[in-house]
């Protein structure tokens, strides 16, 4: 987070991954116009599919914090210094 910090804000992009799950090509869009990348006809085409085959998409698969062995306080604990920097929410499940 320090070279982040040191980093001239044209130089990188930040990404929230609820946002490139929920929008994707809006999402590469943004980073793309960021950085002053054309988006050409063919990389909307492949963005569009991708995304309506995302937004189908249904994992079978189920987790949870317990079945891994990890403690969402200890996340918060250990990672505060990223929730802080970031505005995540600690309180979120």
């Amino acid at each position: 987070l320090q070279r982040l910090a040191e980093a001239p804000p044209e130089s990188y992009a930040i990404v929230k991954y609820a946002d490139l799950v929920s929008h994707p090509a809006g999402t590469v869009h943004q980073i793309f116009k960021h950085f002053g990348f054309p988006v050409e006809d063919r990389l909307r085409s492949i963005l569009a599919r991708e995304e309506q085959n995302a937004r189908n998409y249904r994992s079978r698969h189920v987790y949870s914090l317990e079945q891994t062995g990890i403690d969402k306080n200890r996340i918060v604990q250990d990672l505060s210094f990223i929730f802080e920097r970031f505005g995540f929410d600690k309180n979120q499940p």
